[in-house]
Order: C-alpha cells, then structure tokens, then sequence
C-alpha cells in the first residue's frame, strides 16, 4: 500500500534553508562601511557649523567679512503742513432736475426741444393750441369795455343826481318845492351813488377776469424755469396734455453736486476747508477741487453715515448725474510732518520701522544705515507721514526706499538717489 504525504504541515516542521557562511559576512560588512559612512558626514556637517560664524561674521557689531555693500536708493526726508484724510464714495446730483409739465390743458402744436439740447432760464419748450383762450380773451376785452361804458353812464348819473338835491335843498326855505321833493332827491343820490360802486366792481372784475385769461394764454406756451439739459421728451406735436401732464425733465449740468456718505466718526475732525477737499472720478480717475463744500450733520440711524455735499464746476459738462465718485476729504488740524515714501516703510511683528543713511565715521569708509522705529500719523498717494514733533528725523536725513528688505545689520551702502535713478538719461552728442 502507497503512502501519501500529508497535504498540510505543522508550522513546526518548516524550517527554513540554511544560510551558506559568505552571505552572512558580506551583510555584516555593508552595514559597517554604511556606519562609517555616516558618523562622517555627522562629523562633516557639525564642522561647517562651527566654522560659518567665523567665515562669515566680523565680530560683534561689525560689518561681515566678505560680504558686498548693499545697493540702495535713497530720497530726503521733506517736511510738509499735511491733514489727514478721509475717503468716502457717492455720486453726483444735479442742483436742480424737474419734470415740466403743463399749467393748462391743450393740444400741442409745436415742441421745440429734443433730448440733449441746452437751453437758458425763460426758453420756450412747447406751445399749446391758444385759440380757444384768445377767444375768450377777446371776449373779456369787450366786457372789460362795456363795463367801463356803464361806468361812465353812472357817474353822470350821480353827478346829476347830487347837483338836483342841492337845487332842491336851496329851493326848500323860499317854499319853492316841498319836502316830498327834496327827499325824492336825496334817495335818486344814494340810488346813483349804489350803481356806480357797482360799475366800478363790474370793471375790476372784468379785468381781473381778462387778467386771466391772459395768464391762461401765457402758460399755454411751457418755458425752461432754469437754465439745464433736456433728459427727457415726454409729448409729441398733436397729443392732448392735461394739466400737470409732464412735457420734458430738465435737469442743470453747471454746477453739479457730489453727495458723499461719510463714517459719522469723522463728524467731529472734518474739515470743510475746500483748499485740500477734492473729488475723484471713479470712471476715469480725475481729480476735481469743489467750489463750495457743506457737511449736513445728521448721521442716519443704521449705517452711521453723514452727508457731505461738494459743489463742483461742470462748465464743459463732462460730469453727469449719477456717476460714482469718490471723495478725499481732510480730516483734522493742518499740522508740519515728516513726508516720505511708502516704500521706506518695513513692518514687522515689533513695529513699523524705516532704515536712515548713517555718515561713515572715517574718511574713505562707506555709509550705514540707522533702523529708526516710526509712527505714522496717516498716509496718503503713496506717502508716509509723521509728526514733526517725533525726534526721529532731522533736516537733511535721507531714508532708504529700495533696497531696505534685505539690508543685514552692520552692511555698508552703495547710495544712489531715487531722482537719479528715475531721470531719463541725457542725450549724447551727435558724432
């Protein structure tokens, strides 16, 4: 009978196949040359750390050996009567804008203006149908005359009524006429004195009625209230207008105003001094100086915004209502500051500070620089501003603008103006 091996083996029957006696020493051998290999490059590396300071460094304080001067660029350091200044945004508005409508009721005839035209203060817009008003004016006129006709008639009346009563009243004492006669004379006087009262009404109300009417005609042709631009035509010739129908929107273009909305915290430093306000253009970035400025100090509950209002000059009518808008609005006393760069400017986590050209104390030796801590008042186009009153600076000190990020302390300068740097180079002379 065969026997048949087992098709599954206790892990303790499997034993693994002996290792031949060279590999095992070649194994032993790479880890020692890897060893080795290692603690020299530790040893390697701790030595170049020890020797960089002294490769590198002068001594405390002193400049770097070996290391180059940094090329900077300098510029002065100016004093300047400054503000602070404020930024708000807005939008223009015309100083007066109306929709013109009809006083009278009428078809139009004729429509004199179309959108964009200029016209003057009293220019006449449209004209109305007057036929109808001028018949009733010439109707009023003939009133008026008959009115003045029985007036006359009355006053001859009274004049004849008041000469009988004193005929009369002389007649009476010689018996000549009797009492019955003198008092008919007196009631003929009061009666003509009545009648021509009321001729004299019937005339004033005869003119005022022809008054009138010729207002009437005169609002049949709509005129300009005040001098601006057609915005808007809203009636064609033969259209029937009501009264108060709107025929054109008019609005001024010389002067404009420019409505700003201001943080209320500036209400209490602002400064309506219109020598340093100016207005900017958001589309195109023009700078405008107002002709008059006048803050309304009433801030508005939610936003906590109050309103400036800058009057500006729009004589070639450039400007439009509803453009946006930004103002520069001063802010705070005009004081003397310390004005330079931005540029100058390095912040870091202890301050703001900016690097000042230090004079070398020997004779052939190269400028340093002199890291000055600084406090800015506030900035404005790119320039920095610091109170006189601070001792960082003198007269004469110039600040370093490019070049001050990667200054090492102790580094000498190469200086160069930024004027210089910036001039166009002078043409050579022609061979």
């Amino acid at each position: 009978m065969e026997h048949k091996q087992p098709l599954f083996m206790d892990d303790s029957e499997i034993q693994p196949p002996p290792m031949p006696e060279g590999s095992r020493s070649s194994r032993s051998a790479i880890i020692v040359v890897l060893a080795i290999i290692g603690i020299v490059a530790t040893l390697f590396t701790i030595k170049l750390m020890r020797d960089a300071p002294l490769a590198g460094a002068g001594g405390p304080g002193g400049p770097p050996m070996g290391m180059p001067p940094a090329a900077v660029f300098v510029e002065a350091v100016a004093q300047e009567n400054a503000q602070a200044e404020a930024t708000a945004t807005g939008s223009l508005r015309a100083v007066s804008e109306a929709e013109i409508a009809a006083r009278e009721s009428g078809a139009v005839i004729e429509v004199l203006v179309d959108e964009g035209d200029v016209i003057a203060k009293g220019a006449a817009i449209a004209r109305l149908d007057t036929r109808r008003v001028a018949a009733q004016i010439a109707e009023a006129q003939a009133a008026l005359a008959s009115a003045r006709g029985m007036a006359t008639q009355r006053m001859a009346e009274l004049e004849r009524a008041k000469t009988d009563l004193t005929m009369k009243s002389g007649l009476l004492d010689t018996r000549a006429v009797s009492k019955s006669d003198v008092l008919d004379a007196e009631r003929t006087l009061a009666v003509g004195a009545a009648l021509n009262d009321t001729a004299k009404d019937g005339i004033a109300e005869a003119a005022s009625r022809l008054t009138y009417l010729e207002v009437q005609l005169e609002d049949l042709t709509i005129t300009a209230p005040f001098d601006g631009v057609i915005v808007d035509r809203g009636v064609e010739p033969g259209e029937w207008v009501a009264a108060g129908a709107v025929v054109v929107s008019l609005v001024t273009v010389d002067p404009i105003e420019a409505w700003l909305k201001v943080p209320s915290r500036y209400l209490d430093d602002l400064s309506a001094d219109t020598e340093n306000f100016r207005v900017r253009r958001s589309a195109s970035g023009q700078l405008i100086d107002p002709a008059k400025v006048d803050i309304i100090p009433r801030v508005e509950p939610l936003s906590q915004l109050f309103t400036v209002v800058a009057t500006l000059p729009n004589a070639n009518r450039r400007l439009a209502p509803g453009e946006s808008v930004t103002g520069l609005i001063p802010v705070g006393k005009l004081e003397p500051h310390w004005r330079f760069s931005t540029d100058a400017l390095i912040r870091s986590a202890s301050g703001v500070f900016v690097y000042v050209v230090e004079n070398p104390k020997k004779e052939g030796e190269l400028p340093g620089a002199r890291r000055v801590p600084v406090e800015i008042a506030f900035e404005r186009d790119n320039q920095a501003y610091v109170k006189v009153s601070s001792d960082a600076f003198a007269d004469g000190d110039h600040i370093i603008v490019e070049g001050n990020e990667r200054l090492m302390p102790g580094q000498s300068l190469m200086v160069k103006s930024r004027e210089e740097a910036m001039s166009p180079p002078s043409p050579e002379p022609a061979q």
